[in-house]
């Protein structure tokens, strides 16, 4: 990690490892989502982060690996599973900083719109969002999750 990603003391900021955290599960995601024999070329858009535990500090110089993969597969959505080190540049040690759950949704890739800046081809492909509520987890309706969903997308095309 660089020092442009931490505070004065030298610890990596939270947003930075969020941000990466969240490509992460994007990648993987998507991958899964283009895994099919359907055909059709799509996307993994965030529909929500269930959480995210902060158990140890990366700092200035740490090498940070992620771990991403998909572990729950509904009719709309799908979950995924974050596991972030820390590894020592000179020692190579190694330890768990973070583990987070996010959830996802599939929407159909429409090359026509994205080339142009048109992103509105994502809010008619956002599927109805069916998370299943995790009993750790205060509960959130699909509807509440997918309504947060369009204002971020939204938010972003502005």
């Amino acid at each position: 990690m660089n020092p442009d990603d931490a505070n004065p003391a030298g610890n990596v900021h939270g947003g930075t490892i969020l941000k990466m955290i969240e490509d992460a599960g994007h990648i993987s995601a998507t991958r899964h989502c283009n895994s099919g024999d359907d055909g059709i070329q799509s996307l993994a858009l965030t529909a929500g982060a269930q959480h995210c535990t902060f158990q140890r500090p990366m700092h200035v110089g740490d090498v940070c690996k992620i771990q991403a993969s998909v572990t729950y597969v509904g009719e709309s959505s799908m979950e995924v599973t974050a596991r972030v080190w820390r590894e020592e540049g000179f020692s190579g040690h190694a330890e768990i900083t973070n583990e987070a759950k996010l959830w996802y949704v599939r929407a159909k890739y429409d090359p026509k719109g994205f080339g142009n800046g048109d992103r509105s081809w994502l809010l008619k492909n956002i599927p109805q969002v069916n998370v299943p509520v995790s009993r750790y987890s205060p509960p959130c309706s699909p509807t509440a999750q997918l309504d947060f969903c369009i204002r971020i997308i939204q938010t972003q095309m502005d």
